[in-house]
């Protein structure tokens, strides 16, 4: 029971030599209780494999279960965010259960979402992006009730504020870090570039491709928003996250509901539905984690995104000053430019030694270019994950060969 609930190791003691300091609280042992409950279930009618694990981190946000390998997939793909209880699940889930409980009417249904949404982030343990999402949609909830605007900016200042006040450490935090970009992107970037396709009048001809286009924004107004982030905590980006999104995002509210129904109520169906859902997003994840990925591990790329990143916001806030967006695009390019062509003579030219350093030794990485020859590759799957997002950060897409040192080799 204890391995099915992700234990890494177990074992048997005598029970006469054990003493419990202090029982845990009955909060604690109710939510335990409801999450080996949750799990019963999905293993129940979704059978043992990884679909079963996937989806109660999709719910729970408790990824331990899953293979490393299933979950470098996502992570490369561009989708781990699935994998944990954020925004996304908790608005998509906020509007299934105002579309459930509309016979009740509008105010009655807000108020038993915002329950819900509570019940639901106790449940996953309170993390600091369910926590973020949770005072935005109660935030834009609370507002409806009272009858009062809700900016999504002040609604995600505040949110920012009251988090790292609570625990200021969240701010290195990567879940936290992206989070909020993404919302800036959708809250900054997204608007701007609607409003710029509503002024086309062109596209008021050709209805299919602007509602091509309306869909593509949203994944490319994150994708943009967030590459300061990946730049600095995972040195590269997948190239075709955006597509792999807007594929999987209409999915999502019909694997959050199928899931939901199978996890507390034990209905095969829905654990049947689920399971091809998920086997559809497997194969995305692992198609997408095949494909090339830009690599952002060095200061130049960092310094230039960074740049980029902060002039497109300031040139959004500018939109009332023509000459001065011009200027500063200008700047801009030519900065980019310069930056751009310094990095990548230097990585042409210049033959690196990297080392790693892990638990179980170091690893040494020798690259010319895009070819890399690498000795030692670590002593377990976290080493291994770190390796290759370095390598693909560095923009390695060759090596030439893996030397592993003969006291490695058991």
């Amino acid at each position: 029971s204890q391995i099915g609930r992700g234990a890494q190791l177990t074992g048997w003691a005598n029970s006469s030599t054990l003493r419990q300091l202090s029982p845990p609280p009955f909060w604690s042992q109710w939510r335990d209780t409801l999450l080996s409950y949750i799990q019963r279930n999905l293993r129940r009618t979704m059978g043992l494999g990884d679909n079963a694990d996937l989806m109660h981190a999709i719910l729970t946000g408790n990824d331990t279960a899953i293979p490393s390998r299933l979950y470098g997939d996502f992570q490369r793909a561009g989708i781990g965010h699935l994998l944990c209880v954020s925004g996304l699940h908790l608005s998509m889930m906020a509007s299934i259960a105002l579309f459930l409980l509309r016979p009740a009417g509008r105010r009655p249904a807000l108020i038993l979402s915002l329950v819900f949404m509570l019940l639901l982030v106790w449940l996953t343990g309170a993390g600091t992006s369910s926590l973020r999402a949770l005072f935005m949609t109660t935030a834009a909830m609370s507002g409806e009730l009272l009858h009062r605007e809700t900016p999504p900016l002040n609604t995600l200042g505040g949110a920012v504020l009251l988090l790292t006040l609570w625990s200021p450490e969240v701010i290195c935090q990567t879940g936290f870090l992206l989070s909020v970009s993404c919302i800036l992107g959708l809250t900054v970037l997204l608007p701007a570039w609607i409003e710029v396709l509503d002024s086309k009048s062109a596209l008021e001809e050709h209805r299919f491709l602007r509602a091509i286009v309306q869909a593509t924004l949203p994944s490319l107004a994150i994708t943009l928003a967030t590459l300061p982030v990946m730049a600095l905590v995972k040195g590269y980006t997948s190239l075709v996250s955006p597509i792999i999104n807007i594929v999987m995002l209409p999915l999502v509210p019909f694997l959050l509901s199928c899931g939901l129904i199978a996890a507390f109520l034990g209905f095969a169906p829905a654990g049947f539905l689920c399971n091809q859902i998920l086997d559809w997003i497997t194969h995305l994840a692992e198609w997408g984690a095949d494909q090339p990925v830009l690599p952002l591990g060095s200061s130049w790329a960092i310094s230039c995104l960074i740049t980029g990143i902060g002039v497109t916001f300031l040139l959004l806030a500018l939109r009332g000053h023509p000459q001065i967006q011009t200027g500063i695009s200008l700047l801009l390019l030519f900065c980019v430019s310069i930056t751009g062509t310094m990095y990548f003579s230097q990585q042409q030219k210049a033959l690196t030694i990297s080392q790693l350093y892990g638990k179980e030794g170091s690893t040494l990485v020798l690259q010319l270019s895009n070819h890399a020859v690498v000795i030692g590759c670590g002593g377990s799957d976290y080493e291994g994950r770190q390796l290759a997002d370095y390598l693909l950060a560095s923009g390695v897409t060759r090596l030439e060969a893996i030397i592993i040192p003969w006291e490695r080799l058991a």
